[in-house]
């Protein structure tokens, strides 16, 4: 999908300083910024975090968030692959996802 029809679905981007949503121009300016070493840094940062929650998951659902969200397959062809059923699958993903959200709020909570 081209940046701007992204930019066009996503309205409730707001300005960090004044909180106002910002108009698709002021959108499209920001996604065409350069990042800073500090944008780079904070990035770098969540990634080490997002790696050491993923390290926290049963390798189960380590596989199965590798093919959902990885490799992109959809529940029915992850579920064939791993050799379980669809609901087994979704149990395995809901489970996967809770822990990474606790992980990530407690990241959040800490910062």
């Amino acid at each position: 999908m081209p940046i701007y029809k992204k930019l066009a679905a996503n309205p409730t981007v707001r300005d960090p300083d004044k909180g106002r949503p910002l108009s698709l121009d002021e959108r499209l300016i920001v996604q065409l910024q350069a990042p800073t070493p500090l944008d780079n840094l904070e990035a770098q940062e969540f990634r080490q975090v997002v790696m050491k929650a993923l390290q926290q998951l049963k390798p189960d659902e380590l596989r199965v968030m590798e093919l959902r969200y990885q490799f992109k397959k959809s529940p029915g062809q992850s579920a064939l692959q791993l050799g379980l059923t669809p609901e087994q699958l979704k149990r395995k993903e809901r489970s996967a996802l809770r822990q990474l959200r606790q992980h990530l709020a407690a990241y959040a909570a800490e910062s």
